[in-house]
């Protein structure tokens, strides 16, 4: 990292936060209730880490391990299910993680945007972090992740950068997902084109989570 970077990091105020997602799908309704609780469970074993530790690192894989041992989720299994998260810490890192099930009924050797960097998750410490769900196809062509951060350092904000990105792939590939974003001092967006994505933050000791479009619940730590 050069002196400048450094410089201007320490001249803006950090906000830690992390956000974390457990997939862009159409959730039955007979799972809401399980996945919303199951969302904020995770992300607040992830803040707890955040705060312990101040490592956007340990608070990635504290909340990712939650979702994948979660079953609503099936995440690292041969479920459907992808699942995510993203922070920063006090310093100023950012990482991101995500996790998927795959998809049934692909053919052997199918590589999806999991274990493609800048498709299924990215992160820049200069810029910001990502992870990415969807369909893994279009993920991979429009490289989602990176571009959500290009368009962060092009100066839009984690939630323009998302919804622009997403709109690009709609556009180019007929593709639908969903992201959730950290900028490196505490900016979160949070976007998805498929009928549902679970979602949850927690930045400041509050916890926001959501299932539909323009859904945003608000909680404390006190009432999870």
């Amino acid at each position: 990292m050069s002196e400048a970077t450094e410089s201007n990091r320490q001249c803006k105020t950090i906000l830690p936060a992390i956000l974390v997602h457990g997939g862009a799908w159409a959730v039955p309704d007979s799972l809401r209730d399980a996945v919303n609780c199951g969302i904020q469970r995770a992300v607040r074993k992830g803040y707890e880490v955040l705060l312990e530790k101040d490592s956007a690192l340990d608070a990635i894989e504290e909340a990712v391990r939650a979702l994948e041992d979660d079953p609503c989720f099936n995440a690292g299994t041969k479920g459907h299910d992808t699942v995510g998260a993203v922070a920063v810490d006090s310093l100023g890192n950012v990482a991101s993680a995500t996790s998927t099930g795959g998809i049934t009924g692909k053919e052997a050797g199918r590589v999806g945007d999991c274990p493609l960097v800048g498709c299924g998750r990215y992160c820049d410490n200069n810029i910001g972090a990502v992870s990415s769900t969807g369909h893994g196809e279009s993920i991979s062509k429009v490289v989602l992740a990176k571009t959500i951060i290009m368009y962060m350092q092009q100066g839009l904000s984690s939630q323009e950068a998302a919804e622009k990105a997403l709109s690009v792939m709609t556009q180019r590939v007929q593709g639908s997902g969903g992201v959730i974003v950290v900028s490196n001092t505490g900016d979160i967006g949070i976007a998805f084109t498929t009928e549902r994505m679970s979602w949850a933050s927690m930045q400041n000791d509050q916890l926001c989570y959501g299932l539909d479009p323009g859904e945003n619940n608000i909680a404390t730590i006190s009432n999870i």
